[in-house]
C-alpha cells in the first residue's frame, strides 16, 4: 500500500458521500467542479493554504487543528455537494 504520510493531516480531510466521491473520481465535469471548490487539490498543494468552499461556512481555509478561517469575499455555494 502506498501513499504519502505527510498528506495524512486534518486540513487535508474532506468528508463526502461515497457517491459524490465516485462522481469526482470518474466524471471530468465533477472533477473540475471539485477543483474549483477546493475539494480536489494537487498532490503538491498545501491544504492549509488552499481555500475550500464549505457547504455550511462558505469559503474557508482548513487548519490542522480542526479550525476554519473564513475568507473575506469568498463564495457561498447555492448547491453544495
Amino acid at each position: 500500500m502506498g501513499g504519502d504520510r505527510s498528506k495524512n493531516r486534518l486540513a487535508n480531510l474532506v468528508w463526502l458521500r461515497s457517491s459524490i466521491n465516485s462522481l469526482i473520481e470518474d466524471d471530468p465535469w465533477w472533477a473540475e467542479e471539485a477543483r474549483r471548490r477546493g475539494i480536489k487539490i494537487s498532490l503538491h498543494a498545501d491544504p492549509t493554504l488552499t481555500p475550500i468552499v464549505h457547504a455550511v461556512h462558505g469559503t474557508v481555509i482548513l487548519s490542522d487543528d480542526g479550525s476554519i478561517t473564513p475568507q473575506l469575499g469568498g463564495h457561498t455555494p447555492a448547491d453544495p455537494f
